[in-house]
């Protein structure tokens, strides 16, 4: 009897009390009138930013969470952005103070200057029966994360319901699984849901360096490849960017929400706005050390624009690997993989191979199929690999330079096939073998256009095996395209 008293007990309070408000007269003002004032002096500026977006193809957008004063601004661009008919809103965020191995949520309703805003229990009920969300009351207390979103939410979309949940495992098959969850218990029903994912970007470098590092993982969002996400993420940090101690404080919501979105039918990020808490406040003081804002949607449309370099861009690029290679020659140092480039596309992982040839005949040819580091940075770096590290040729020359000609090859992923067979004669091939692996680019089938000849001397050059063996069943095979430009 006592047992079931005191279930009853949980179960009534999870109706009974209610969570917060944390934050409010610290993170946003703590009287309703305040709130109201503060969204109505600034929502005609605001609408400006989306009134190109159909809102009823968003079906996420992300969110900052600092203070009003600070993100208030872009959060509510975010919010004005979402279809007014809008009933439940699933927000994930990370958790600021509390590890979680999975996803945090929790039944009880949230207080606001605005009201109370209730969640959705049925829908939490749902999602709590599998084992990686856990029912986490104590992730949620001064949790500002959630907290911040709510009197937007309360303001905009009175009777809609919220679904809250924490988060900040590294693990991304967890953030996968996740988002499998979330989506089948959105399959349960027919309201009409979004997904807020609340997250600030940059942390405490200057406001350049702010808006570069912001602007580079936009780039990669828009790709929507998760892992790519978390490795730009990687990459910038580094980049030995002075106070730059993360790009995204909400990264694992960022990834779980960029595949939920996907799961959702959206097959294209849209930013519309990126700021930082010096350029909102104007606040000199704050110039040095700010925390970086983006709010930005996850739509489902029918055209998707892609990250493509432009004539100018490629042509600086090739303008540099001929410096590099000329100042290693002379003896200057250059540093590199140090610092971001006002190009967020410089900043993106890319693998990418350099390719020397002197009067038409190759001369060098170095590079990587896994992206190490910035585009801007691996070109350097492997233009002056290709002019003195290949083994099948002497260093350049200075006095070569002016016979030589630079192509620079940026490479797909790479993609594994079942054999030989589903080879095209475009493909760039990496070949793994028993006694070892090689690859060539596509423009070698410029050279050896028979399928054969070419995997031929893939299998002789490259992987040092005898000619044939490409034929034998245990040999695998990726393949993968370029982006291919020269001087």
């Amino acid at each position: 009897m006592e047992g079931k008293m005191i279930k009853l007990f949980f179960l009534l309070s999870s109706y009974l009390f209610s969570l917060g408000p944390f934050v409010s007269g610290s993170f946003y003002p703590d009287k309703k009138e305040e709130i109201e004032l503060f969204i109505k002096e600034r929502i005609n500026t605001a609408q400006t930013y989306v009134k190109n977006i159909k809102k009823d193809d968003v079906k996420a957008v992300i969110v900052p969470h600092a203070g009003y004063i600070y993100s208030g601004n872009i959060a509510l661009i975010s919010y004005l952005s979402i279809a007014k008919n809008t009933e439940r809103f699933i927000i994930l965020s990370p958790s600021h103070r509390i590890a979680i191995d999975g996803a945090a949520t929790v039944k009880e309703d949230f207080e606001t200057p605005l009201g109370k805003t209730e969640v959705d229990r049925e829908f939490i009920d749902i999602i709590l029966k599998d084992k990686i969300f856990e029912e986490k009351r104590d992730a949620f207390i001064n949790e500002h994360s959630i907290e911040v979103q709510l009197p937007f939410i309360k303001y905009f979309f009175k009777n809609a319901r919220i679904v809250p949940i924490l988060l900040n495992t590294e693990d991304l098959s967890k953030l996968t699984k996740i988002a499998g969850v979330i989506k089948s218990a959105l399959k349960k029903d027919n309201k009409k849901s979004i997904i807020i994912i609340s997250s600030d970007f940059s942390h405490y470098p200057a406001s350049n360096d702010s808006i570069k590092s912001d602007l580079t993982m936009v780039k990669a969002i828009e790709t929507l490849d998760e892992n790519y996400i978390n490795l730009t993420s990687k990459v910038l940090l580094t980049k030995k960017v002075e106070s730059l101690e993360t790009t995204a404080c909400g990264i694992s919501a960022i990834i779980t929400g960029v595949n939920l979105a996907k799961l959702m039918g959206a097959n294209s990020f849209n930013l519309i706005k990126n700021s930082n808490s010096y350029l909102e406040t104007k606040n000199e003081q704050l110039k040095d050390r700010v925390v970086g804002y983006v709010s930005g949607a996850f739509i489902e449309q029918s055209t998707r624009k892609e990250n493509e370099l432009t004539k100018k861009d490629k042509k600086i690029l090739l303008e540099n690997a001929r410096k590099s290679i000329i100042n290693y020659a002379s003896g200057k140092k250059e540093i590199i993989f140090q610092g971001l480039y006002d190009n967020p596309y410089f900043n993106l992982p890319k693998a990418v191979f350099v390719t020397l040839k002197k009067k038409g005949n190759l001369r060098g040819c170095m590079g990587t199929t896994q992206p190490i580091t910035g585009l801007y940075d691996a070109v350097k770096y492997f233009a002056v690999i290709a002019a003195n590290e290949d083994p099948r040729f002497s260093p350049v020359k200075i006095e070569e330079m002016k016979d030589i000609k630079i192509e620079i090859s940026i490479l797909s992923s790479l993609k594994k096939i079942n054999g030989y067979k589903d080879i095209k004669k475009e493909d760039g091939v990496v070949l793994i073998a028993k006694k070892g692996s090689g690859l060539f680019l596509p423009q070698v089938w410029e050279e050896l256009n028979n399928k054969e000849d070419f995997l031929s001397e893939l299998c002789y050059q490259k992987a040092g095996d005898n000619r044939d063996c490409w034929k034998d069943p245990d040999t695998q095979f990726f393949i993968f395209s370029v982006e291919k430009f020269e001087e």
